[in-house]
């Protein structure tokens, strides 16, 4: 047992100092980096400002240039614009360090790979796309990451076609990136984006489907109105219901008003996927012309359907609370309680309550509307409500459930009592 406890403590010794050690030696490390970097930084500043030509820093070594300076030059890089970027990319190019980093593209060591990209992505150009480009069908997740981080930054038009056409890559994680990298580019990619879109509707959807779905996605995410015609061709010729209902939503971020009759056709769908997508689609515009379309999704025989409508239309305004109050009278205890549910979630039915004891037309809407609540059976959420109300709106809440409200006395020792409490 002793010599168990002992080599047990002996382990952990050694781990200990293991670890002790690897920190240390990256410290040093780091701390004799930065010597060098600081060494490099004067130097540099001459190239630049000094009238010194480049030929004094290629003394230093093609190596210890790529080891010390390029990481000073990157994060420069990031932070200027116009000539001042112009002049350090030229002289990152003079001192060779473009075609290092692009040699590096090929090691076999990963992090040599990943490392190179990067740097190219801030430090290269036009020509270097191609060869990030086939990192991006690299076997390792991380370099195709970096490689697809590197093309968005250079952002020329050939880089982001490599983008576009990779989203077809079968790993998830992979299309997931490249989607992240071209919502970055926003609207830069557009012109690729709806070529790609254009040129699947041509060919079978079916090949490659979650590829085109997550090019829909992207863009949507543009909200560009220059997407539409492709996103209605789409929705119009598509004969798979994923990439119909992914056009739809996509056509709901990029659309407006004059699209909500071929979303309101889409509510009509035979897949209940379209007409859930078609509830979120007429939502995003907000054109009251679509309250029609969302009422008759109030009674679809999905719940998913139906959640999707009611929150679109608690999302239009007080046109479309009224549509939510009338649903909340219905037969249709589905659609009933649907109606209730987003009134509630929604905050309407908190600021009605309020609005009880007004006067005028504001007043006369908010008592209709809980009384049809009440009739609905929706009580729950108004009882547990008329703890936060006045005494005067409490007790007109009161007799519309007809709960007597408590008296001023009771009022004024409950508000005595969370006082005192406090």
């Amino acid at each position: 047992m002793q010599v168990v406890v002992a080599l047990l403590v002996l382990s952990i010794l050694v781990m200990v100092m293991t670890t002790v050690s690897i920190k240390s030696i990256r410290s040093m490390i780091e701390r004799w980096r930065g010597a060098n970097q600081e060494k490099m930084e004067p130097l540099l500043e001459k190239t630049l400002h000094g009238g010194m030509g480049p030929a004094t820093l290629r003394r230093v070594g093609l190596r210890r240039l790529d080891r010390d300076l390029t990481p000073m030059l990157v994060e420069r890089i990031r932070y200027l614009h116009g000539s001042s970027r112009d002049q350090m990319l030229d002289l990152v190019r003079e001192l060779g360090l473009v075609r290092r980093n692009q040699a590096a593209l090929r090691s076999r060591r990963r992090w040599r790979r990943a490392r190179a990209a990067e740097r190219l992505g801030h430090l290269g150009g036009a020509r270097q796309v191609e060869d990030l480009g086939l990192l991006v069908t690299d076997q390792d997740e991380t370099v195709r990451a970096v490689a697809a981080r590197a093309l968005a930054q250079l952002g020329t038009p050939q880089a982001v076609e490599i983008l576009v056409r990779t989203l077809d890559d079968p790993s998830e994680l992979t299309r997931l990136r490249i989607a992240e990298n071209l919502h970055r580019l926003g609207s830069q990619a557009l012109p690729q984006l709806i070529a790609h879109v254009e040129r699947r509707l041509v060919h079978d959807v079916g090949n490659g489907e979650k590829g085109l779905l997550a090019v829909l996605s992207v863009l949507g995410g543009t909200r560009s109105y220059q997407a539409r015609p492709v996103l209605r061709e789409t929705i119009e010729v598509a004969q798979s219901v994923a990439v119909r209902a992914g056009a739809v939503r996509a056509l709901g971020r990029c659309g407006g008003p004059s699209d909500v009759r071929l979303l309101s056709a889409c509510s009509k769908d035979g897949h209940w996927e379209v007409r859930q997508q078609a509830a979120h689609a007429l939502r995003s515009i907000g054109d009251t012309s679509g309250i029609p379309a969302l009422g008759k999704l109030m009674a679809d025989e999905m719940w998913t359907v139906r959640t999707a409508a009611a929150e679109a239309l608690a999302g239009m305004g007080l046109i479309g609370e009224d549509a939510l109050v009338r649903f909340a009278g219905s037969r249709d205890a589905h659609v009933r309680d649907q109606a209730v549910t987003a009134l509630e979630a929604s905050g309407a039915t908190a600021r009605l309550v309020q609005e009880l004891a007004l006067q005028g037309p504001t007043g006369t809407r908010a008592r209709t509307a809980i009384s049809t609540l009440v009739n609905a059976g929706a009580t729950r959420h108004l009882t547990d409500l008329a703890t936060e109300l006045s005494h005067t709106e409490r007790e007109t809440l009161g007799r519309m459930l007809q709960v007597p409200a408590p008296s001023e006395d009771e009022r004024l020792e409950r508000e005595v009592g969370v006082e005192n409490d406090g």
